[in-house]
């Protein structure tokens, strides 16, 4: 069994480059991209962490965060009715949002501070999470000794087994709304609650669970016999797959390490499970008044005039990635996350090109890509194989598959590939 100390490692890993860079007095931004596929984008201002974006659920942390420190139900209500400029053009639409609250007095200083360390927290603890459990072998890179001194890049060598990060120079989340240097965190301090964080997850023996995840109850008899009829009708109520952990625990301003520590026998007996929601729209009905405005009318007819792209894979993440990709360029797009149910799905709706992730339950992608070829409808379907590993490429083609790209995708990869595949092709007539 791994020991804690030995869990603790990753956490002093990703650590090391904010470290480094912060004792260089660092100015942008750290894109952090874990083995499993996820990616967040740590910024840094003369050194102090000033916000990190990215993950699994940025607006729904941002929108808790903005919760926890209080902020009133009106305000909220304006944050998801907020119109960008023009001229607005942040990388990071939170951080952004944040600045205006207290540009505009909507939040004070104290509050701004609260959200941009619970944020940090959060986001970071997602971080060692997701790096840890991309790492099969734990492997101490460095000591923990006073006396140890980060010098050069060169020293950060070998640290990210299970990750990859891009130092991006003067990068800032916004241009045109900037928060005071004195209410950015220290690397030191916000390491150390991520530590405790880290540690208090491990002790309950719940590493593979996130908690971004939303609790639901397996077992209703179980829970009937092991609980009191009022704590049976309240976890009932509560545990239905809506919520998050976190969402939970901020919605009853609770400390979620000791309300999950309640539920931690029920999580181990699997009489509570888990299942993977969607991040919350940051705007009402899914869009900005501003991208309401200066949509233009034709550009549901375009889309439907390019067609629909197919994506098998059960990662939410890499659904998400490539439908805001194919999305953006005019196409449809249809998500389809078993690969069991892949197969007439994609027979009915007759997509113009499929990305198929390789490695899937039941049903691998080499498998499937040989069953789409003996559909006639399909047979000539563009069929791109997604793989996080070394792909045997003969064994690709003879399953029938158009070509591999690796996982995490990567914008332009994405777009190449359509571009390739059906830019120049007509629409078919179905």
């Amino acid at each position: 069994m791994v020991s804690i100390e030995e869990q603790r490692l990753t956490c002093n890993r990703i650590f090391r480059y904010l470290t480094y860079h912060s004792q260089k007095q660092f100015t942008g931004r750290l894109d952090v991209q874990a083995a499993s596929g996820q990616s967040w984008q740590v910024y840094l201002n003369l050194g102090q962490l000033g916000w990190v974006a990215g993950g699994l659920h940025p607006h729904r942390r941002f929108i808790r965060q903005l919760q926890i420190a209080g902020l009133e139900d009106a305000v909220l209500q304006k944050v998801s009715q907020y119109s960008l400029s023009a001229s607005e053009q942040p990388e990071c639409i939170e951080y952004h949002l944040l600045a205006k609250l207290a540009q505009e007095k909507y939040l004070s200083a104290d509050q701004v501070i609260k959200v941009i360390k619970g944020a940090l927290i959060e986001g970071l603890f997602d971080v060692v999470q997701a790096t840890e459990l991309a790492s099969p072998t734990l492997q101490e890179f460095f000591t923990q000794q006073a006396e140890q001194k980060l010098t050069t890049v060169a020293d950060l060598e070998g640290a990210g087994d299970s990750f990859y990060v891009q130092v991006k120079e003067n990068s800032r989340p916004s241009q045109q709304a900037r928060l005071p240097y004195t209410w950015m965190q220290p690397v030191m301090d916000i390491q150390r609650e991520v530590q405790k964080s880290w540690e208090h997850w491990l002790g309950m023996g719940l590493q593979k669970y996130s908690p971004n995840a939303a609790p639901i109850v397996k077992s209703p008899e179980g829970l009937q016999a092991q609980t009191s009829e009022k704590i049976y009708k309240n976890l009932m109520s509560l545990m239905q797959g809506k919520e998050t952990l976190r969402d939970l625990a901020a919605r009853m301003k609770r400390d979620i390490w000791a309300m999950t520590q309640v539920l931690q026998p029920l999580i181990h007996q699997q009489i509570i499970g888990f299942v993977e929601i969607e991040d919350l729209s940051l705007f009402s009905e899914s869009e900005g008044i501003s991208e309401r405005r200066t949509r233009n009318p034709s550009d549901q007819t375009s889309t439907e005039k390019k067609g629909l792209i197919a994506c098998v894979d059960d990662s939410p993440q890499t659904q998400k990635m490539i439908e805001t990709i194919a999305q953006a360029l005019g196409y449809k797009f249809l998500p389809i996350y078993e690969s069991v149910e892949a197969l007439p799905t994609l027979i009915e709706k007759k997509p113009r090109l499929i990305f198929l992730d390789l490695v899937m339950p039941v049903v691998n992608g080499y498998e499937l890509a040989h069953q789409i070829r003996r559909v006639e409808s399909l047979k000539d379907t563009p069929v791109i194989i997604l793989t996080g590993n070394m792909v045997d490429r003969v064994r690709a083609r003879m399953s029938g598959a158009s070509e591999c790209i690796t996982k995490p995708v990567e914008v332009d990869k994405v777009r190449a590939v359509l571009n390739r595949y059906i830019i120049n092709q007509e629409v078919p007539t179905q």
